[in-house]
């Protein structure tokens, strides 16, 4: 009878241990996450949902200036996370923690007893003499920093290089245990909590394109002002014409000094500031190129006549126009009529193009148009 209940327990115990290596625990749970420099992205796992105490915080930073990656998780007890996968029995034996048996180097004291608690055991499925304690952390696109790791962490801490400067790594979550100092013993720590977290955070890093361009930003800073302060004088000198001493073949000729002193600037650079810099810049180029001698005839010009020598032309017109009626003589006559349509001739020549005529020389012209009309009327 004894033997019979001996095999029993033998299938039941290899049953167990086939279902534990087979059967995955817990479907992995997948984040995905966006982090800039300095800002940080927080989750949270709860342990045990009836103890707020067994929750943690997992904290990702990153310090772009010198590409690193920052993992964090924070909790009220103390944590561990394994470097590397261990099985059960390897590490754990007669219900105690052997760091000493781990393949790397740990902080602990030799005087002090890591108690593996029933607790910890009941987290454990399957047969514990099979379990495998997966390493707490996994990552794609990184280079972990080495760091010496202890028993007890207030904190975990895992610093990473990122690899070719990456703007997509990923990190994984694997188990966790938690520890915290024995009430009754003084030199014994009690593993009281096993978790496996199965927590996948695929990560997008936002980098500022801008950052280490201080002298390349600089630099478009200056040749921008450099470039508006030469098209502005070079305006203003076109904008004048020809001044004393100075000929169009000059003026061009200071153009091309100009022109050939600021090339074009790429427009196709990754840091926004300097795309926009650049810009700017090969606005002024292009400006600069099309700058030519304004078109005599489109610059105004204020009207060559005052409004006195325009209303004594209108009393001329009149005078005029006297003369013709009260004389008989034709070739008299043709003369006046010749006289007048010149000084017609003379104010339209004047108006004519783009000229700038005052409100007094306005009404100047209004009234000589009017002795115009009259003339017209008169001596037909």
């Amino acid at each position: 009878m004894k033997h019979r209940l001996c095999i029993k327990r033998c299938i039941a115990w290899i049953v167990c241990c086939m279902i534990a290596a087979t059967t995955p625990l817990f479907a992995i749970s997948n984040r995905t996450i966006h982090i800039a420099n300095d800002q940080a992205f927080t989750d949270h796992i709860a342990l045990k949902s009836d103890l707020r105490d067994m929750d943690i915080m997992v904290k990702f930073m990153f310090d772009e200036p010198n590409n690193t990656l920052i993992v964090s998780l924070l909790s009220y007890r103390n944590l561990l996370m394994l470097d590397t996968d261990m099985r059960y029995n390897q590490v754990i034996s007669w219900n105690k923690f052997r760091p000493q048996r781990l393949p790397y180097v740990i902080q602990s004291d030799v005087k002090t007893t890591y108690k593996v608690t029933s607790n910890f055991k009941k987290e454990i499925p399957g047969c514990h003499s099979k379990h495998v304690i997966r390493k707490g952390i996994t990552y794609k696109g990184l280079q972990l920093q080495a760091a010496e790791g202890k028993m007890m962490n207030d904190y975990l801490e895992y610093r990473f290089d990122i690899l070719n400067k990456d703007t997509l790594v990923s990190i994984s979550l694997g188990d966790i245990m938690v520890l915290e100092p024995s009430v009754k013993h003084k030199d014994r720590v009690d593993m009281v909590f096993y978790s496996t977290l199965n927590r996948s955070y695929d990560i997008y890093i936002d980098r500022n394109a801008c950052l280490g361009r201080d002298e390349d930003i600089a630099a478009a800073q200056a040749a921008l002002q450099s470039i508006e302060q030469s098209y502005q004088s070079l305006k203003s000198s076109f904008d004048a014409g020809c001044v004393a001493g100075v000929t169009d073949t000059m003026l061009y000729a200071m153009k091309k000094v100009v022109v050939d002193q600021f090339a074009r600037r790429g427009t196709t650079d990754a840091c926004p500031t300097l795309l926009q810099l650049n810009t700017q810049y090969n606005q002024y180029v292009d400006s600069l190129a099309q700058l030519h001698l304004p078109d005599p005839s489109l610059v105004a010009m204020p009207l060559n006549m005052s409004k006195e020598y325009i209303l004594q032309l209108s009393r001329t017109i009149d005078e005029n126009v006297s003369n013709w009626l009260l004389t008989t003589d034709a070739i008299k006559k043709r003369d006046i009529v010749t006289t007048t349509q010149n000084i017609v001739a003379e104010v339209n020549d004047a108006l004519r193009g783009n000229v700038i005529i005052s409100a007094e020389q306005r009404d100047a012209i209004a009234i000589f148009r009017k002795a115009e009309r009259y003339f017209k009327n008169i001596c037909k």
